[in-house]
């Protein structure tokens, strides 16, 4: 609670994200998710101080985000009101098995959002991985957008703008 009253409301979904979502397999972390939304909302229950901040940051938490970076880039689907099109960290297969689990994914629409951190591009071994992986998907007929940091912080509107018209597409 004293977080919910200290930290900006996207700071305090990004953190929330971060303990009910089990980073033990992208992770040093052991031991699962910290909580779960379920004891969350039984902590926003009652009155105090931060109590409204952290409600509404309850109403748009998930459990999934891999980093709070994916977080930012779901907040920013969110408050364009695209965020229902996509679920979090899915798997995706073709007819010779897993290609890869990916950010956010559309199967409507068949579209892929990713965020790139650093090691992407600075790592030779991830970047062929992912490029492996992203051309597979592709073959499986997924388009996929890619984000950086740059775009997800100082472009929200530009990533909302071409989200929404790849769902139009």
């Amino acid at each position: 609670m004293q977080a919910a009253a200290a930290l900006p409301l996207t700071e305090l979904v990004v953190a929330i994200d971060f303990l009910v979502t089990d980073q033990s397999s992208r992770t040093h972390l052991r031991g699962g998710a910290r909580t779960s939304l379920g004891e969350l909302c039984k902590k926003a229950a009652g009155p105090s101080r931060g109590v409204r901040v952290l409600r509404r940051a309850l109403q748009v938490a998930r459990v999934g985000s891999a980093s709070r970076m994916e977080t930012l880039l779901r907040l920013v689907l969110d408050d364009a009101g695209l965020e229902h099109h996509f679920t979090l960290q899915r798997d995706i297969f073709d007819e010779h098995g897993w290609i890869g689990r990916f950010d956010l994914v559309c199967s409507a629409h068949r579209l892929i959002v990713e965020y790139d951190g650093e090691q992407h591009r600075t790592s030779r071994e991830q970047y062929v991985r992912d490029e492996y992986r992203l051309d597979r998907v592709r073959e499986a007929g997924y388009r996929v957008l890619r984000f950086r940091a740059d775009d997800v912080l100082r472009t929200p509107h530009t990533v909302a703008d071409c989200v929404a018209a790849a769902l139009r597409d």
